[in-house]
């Protein structure tokens, strides 16, 4: 194995959401090459579902008290002492922090540290003029970034946007959480999205819904995964309503664990206006879903570089996405080709081959 290291990994929370997933398939992952690893979180009332190594150190940098605005206040005015408390103990030779606001702390109390920071970015770099980014985020990721040794970003695409206005990125995609199957599951005449309705206008749901009116009336069902307020909840079924796809759909809310909602599902469309990368249209083809994403500006072409992997529509375009969707459902023996081709491509984004990119990351900035 390559040297042993003290990796710290800096996150909110070990539970939910894409990104802390992620983080703790790479703690996991470097785990399992023999490294030490210590993790950071900054929510002491969450939870670990994650499942983590019993030799991972935790470390938390909250309160747990009742009063919400004195736990607040606490942890804003001392997260600096206990960070650097942290880094003394742990004496890591890179810190990965999760979300920029770590970033900016591990900055702040490096000092005379001997350590490396990596980044990881977790967005796309490039947003549609109907969702532009603000002028500081802008700033962030174009100016702010470069006060670390590398950052990690999910695309080549965002690396080419990129170009010369940052010189230490990475391209670093995500892996790939479940295992990819050997036997095509039994599947159902059933559709399925994933993404929190909140997020509903860039996860495309509209766009999905809309799709659905178009299609060819069927038999199939459309079944959207993911948590939502009930003001969300309550405008999607509308829509749904208005399109005439009320009775074919479905909200099933927050799941723990969707592989067997991908391993009954017979298509997953990505229908986002925009997205990162798509770490669940990978999870998709995995459990041997056809697949459909609209993709933004080549991102998802990397993922399904082949029609044999699946279908790529224009974003923001609910008749494109209705003739993919009608072409899936219709031509039976291209779905099924799709579903059987799918896991292979996956494999691609196994841990094994992500871990493999994070030791040539260690090794460009020395350690």
């Amino acid at each position: 194995m390559k040297d042993k290291k003290k990796i710290l990994v800096c996150v909110d929370r070990l539970t939910g959401g894409g990104a802390q997933r992620v983080a703790s398939l790479w703690i996991n992952g470097w785990c399992k090459q023999g490294h030490d690893v210590s993790v950071v979180l900054s929510n002491v009332r969450t939870p670990i579902t994650y499942d983590i190594p019993k030799s991972v150190k935790i470390y938390n940098i909250d309160y747990n008290i009742k009063n919400d605005y004195l736990r607040h206040l606490l942890k804003k005015s001392t997260e600096g002492i206990r960070m650097r408390k942290i880094l003394d103990e742990v004496k890591p030779d890179v810190v990965v922090p999760v979300l920029l606001s770590w970033g900016k702390l591990l900055l702040k109390c490096k000092g005379k540290r001997n350590f490396k920071i990596v980044m990881t970015d977790h967005n796309t770099y490039e947003r549609p003029s109907c969702s532009p980014m603000s002028k500081h985020n802008q700033y962030l990721k174009f100016e702010y970034n470069k006060n670390f040794d590398q950052v990690t970003v999910l695309t080549q695409a965002d690396v080419d946007f990129i170009g010369d206005r940052l010189n230490n990125v990475t391209h670093l995609p995500n892996p790939l959480a479940f295992e990819p199957v050997d036997k095509i599951p039994s599947k159902k005449n059933t559709i399925i999205a994933v993404g929190r309705l909140d997020a509903g206008y860039c996860k495309g749901f509209d766009v999905l819904i809309r799709a659905l009116g178009l299609c060819k009336k069927s038999d199939w069902k459309l079944q959207i995964i993911g948590s939502g307020s009930p003001s969300s909840t309550e405008k999607y079924k509308s829509l749904a309503k208005e399109c005439g796809v009320i009775d074919q759909t479905e909200f099933l809310g927050f799941l723990d664990n969707p592989v067997q909602a991908y391993r009954d599902a017979a298509i997953f469309v990505l229908s986002s206006r925009y997205e990162g990368f798509g770490m669940v249209l990978i999870e998709a083809m995995s459990q041997g879903c056809a697949c459909i994403a609209c993709d933004y500006k080549g991102r998802q072409k990397e993922i399904i570089n082949d029609d044999k992997y699946g279908l790529l529509c224009s974003p923001d375009d609910p008749e494109d996405l209705a003739k993919c969707i009608n072409l899936m459902i219709e031509d039976e023996a291209y779905r099924k080709e799709v579903q059987e081709n799918a896991p292979l491509r996956a494999k691609y984004y196994s841990l094994e081959n992500i871990m493999n990119r994070w030791d040539d990351i260690f090794d460009k900035i020395g350690i």
